[in-house]
């Protein structure tokens, strides 16, 4: 008789989203012991993150550090490391397939992720100029 097989569901997201999940709920990660009793020293981080000095204005680390406590709530173990790689993520899997030839500010790369499109200068109207050669006034125009 053929054993019916289960299979588990495919997780389709990306793996870089998969490994961040995987990073900030691992509290439950245990390393090998010795047998020869006590571990040494601390035990390794099993995702190794590189020390890595970054420039922030006051303005944008109050915004990394607002974001990083707001989301604490929800993410347990997020850190401003964490948030960083989340949206370097984030941002390089968005522009993968966009043509970049024209992105010379940040602006033109915020238009082009269409979160604050540039505004486009409006049509000023011109009046035609009256019987006279004046330009019309409000009145004769709704007539």
């Amino acid at each position: 008789m053929a054993r019916k097989t289960e299979t588990l569901p495919e997780d389709t997201r990306p793996a870089w989203l998969q490994l961040l999940d995987l990073e900030t709920t691992r509290q439950d990660y245990q390393p090998a012991r010795r047998t020869t009793g006590r571990p040494s020293g601390r035990p390794r981080n099993p995702f190794p993150r590189k020390a890595v000095n970054i420039t922030l204005t006051d303005d944008e680390l109050k915004m990394v550090d607002g974001l990083v406590d707001k989301l604490g709530g929800n993410i347990q173990g997020i850190k401003r490391g964490t948030l960083i790689g989340f949206m370097a993520y984030l941002l390089n899997e968005q522009i993968k397939e966009k043509d970049l030839s024209q992105v010379k500010l940040f602006s033109d790369l915020a238009a082009l992720l269409d979160q604050h499109p540039q505004p486009k200068p409006k049509a000023r109207r011109r009046k035609a100029p009256g019987l006279d050669g004046q330009p019309q006034s409000e009145s004769q125009e709704d007539l």
